[in-house]
């Protein structure tokens, strides 16, 4: 299968104070809506099997909801920085580089709920740098998603961090506060992205 990707268009993004943070805001809506929608139904990790399955948060009713929140996590954060999304599908999944930059893997982390901080299973620490995204709004009718880019931190970063218990699911995570992540300005402006 031949490789697939999306280029949206770049914006400046809304600021927005969310715990106590201020944050990028990026709203994914029309055509850019419809490409995550549709290629979440078609991602390896809905034929997962075990705990995790296709995923905690999907249900019968909407079964590849994880994949899509995902992927509105990506072309939010494509939308910052001019980047293009990687829609191909890939067995075994994308190997936590959602973009490379650099040389240096990119893996974008959108959480359905606002726990405050990044959550990264520990088995999931093969990426360099780590973006948090959050969802915070998702209008089905209207096609369009909300979603805050909070900032990153680099693997070591997360390492340095103890290993704690998830708070769903039987895995361990590393987590890294809000407040201790880097701006996204500053990641744009960082020799990584030169």
């Amino acid at each position: 299968m031949p490789e697939q990707f999306y280029t949206p268009k770049k914006v400046q993004p809304q600021k927005q104070l969310v715990r106590g943070k201020m944050v990028d805001v990026i709203v994914v809506e029309g055509e850019e809506y419809d490409i995550c929608k549709e290629h979440s139904q078609n991602r390896w990790s809905n034929k997962k099997t075990g705990e995790w399955g296709r995923g905690l948060n999907n249900t019968k009713e909407d079964p590849a909801k994880v994949e899509r929140v995902g992927l509105f996590g990506e072309m939010a954060f494509a939308k910052i920085l001019g980047l293009s999304v990687d829609i191909t599908y890939r067995e075994n999944g994308d190997k936590g580089a959602d973009f490379m930059i650099c040389d240096q893997k990119l893996n974008i982390k959108t959480a359905m709920r606002d726990y405050g901080k990044l959550l990264v299973k520990v088995n999931q620490l093969t990426s360099d740098l780590y973006v948090e995204g959050l969802l915070i709004e998702e209008d089905s009718v209207n096609k369009k998603a909300t979603v805050a880019i909070t900032g990153y931190c680099t693997r070591q970063a997360l390492v340095d961090k103890p290993t704690v218990p998830a708070m769903k699911g039987n895995h361990q995570n590393k987590e890294m506060p809000r407040n201790e992540l880097l701006s996204i300005e500053a990641l744009m402006h960082e020799s990584v992205l030169v």
